[in-house]
């Protein structure tokens, strides 16, 4: 009855972890629209979320990198899982503390407060700006990647089961070339490469994306259907 228990108050407690972390459906589909480039790029998509290999997402600032990472995680089937967004420049402290790191100063897990390690278990960690991860960082990120860390707890180690998204606006190939990137991360990490093209790339997609901005915008202001003038 004990063993029976603890086990449903783990799964609660994974459901509510899951339900707290659930990214919001966002007012725009990342794959809305029927140009050529969309249509490849959901093709793609599609094969890729039912995949647990990272993904690395390249794209110019605002394409909507994020929201295809979401769109990947509620695709796939760690969707009831958490899904943790993350920035490699105003949180690389915290990555490095408690998500690249073999084991703990302390060598315990035991906290009251859960590191990301424990909070991602069986979900997906989305990296945003990789291509900014302090250099000393990165070989940590490639063991992350690599093993998905085993840390040692009371003589046992437990493996952490996490799919990487990583995100950056410029071409990791050339900070590769430049050396400000590790080529054997960005190897490992671009398993699966996936580009957001720019709205000039697709320029059919802008009307049924601006009314279905509009339309969003509409239900939450309370509004009657509303369209857009010619």
């Amino acid at each position: 009855i004990l063993i029976v228990r603890t086990l449903e108050n783990e799964r609660n407690r994974r459901a509510r972890l899951a339900e707290s972390t659930r990214p919001s459906l966002g007012l725009v589909d990342p794959l809305l629209g029927n140009s050529d480039a969309i249509k490849r790029l959901r093709e793609s998509g599609q094969r890729v979320a039912a995949s647990d290999s990272p993904v690395l997402i390249e794209g110019e600032i605002g394409t909507g990198k994020s929201e295809l990472a979401q769109w990947l995680h509620r695709s796939g089937p760690r969707a009831g899982d958490p899904f943790l967004r993350l920035n490699a420049v105003s949180q690389a402290e915290q990555l490095e503390a408690e998500l690249f790191v073999a084991e703990r100063t302390n060598g315990a897990l035991g906290h009251a407060k859960a590191d990301l390690r424990q909070i991602a278990h069986h979900g997906t960690v989305f990296l945003e700006s990789i291509g900014e991860l302090p250099h000393s960082t990165q070989a940590k990120f490639q063991r992350f990647l690599e093993g998905r860390i085993s840390v040692s707890k009371n003589g046992q180690d437990r493996k952490f089961d996490i799919r990487v998204i990583a995100a950056n606006h410029r071409p990791i190939s050339d900070l590769v070339q430049s050396r400000h990137f590790r080529a054997e991360l960005y190897f490992h990490l671009g398993t699966i490469r996936l580009k957001m093209p720019p709205l000039r790339e697709r320029v059919d997609d802008i009307p049924l994306a601006a009314s279905h901005i509009l339309q969003k915008l509409a239900a939450d202001l309370g509004k009657g259907e509303v369209c857009l003038s010619r």
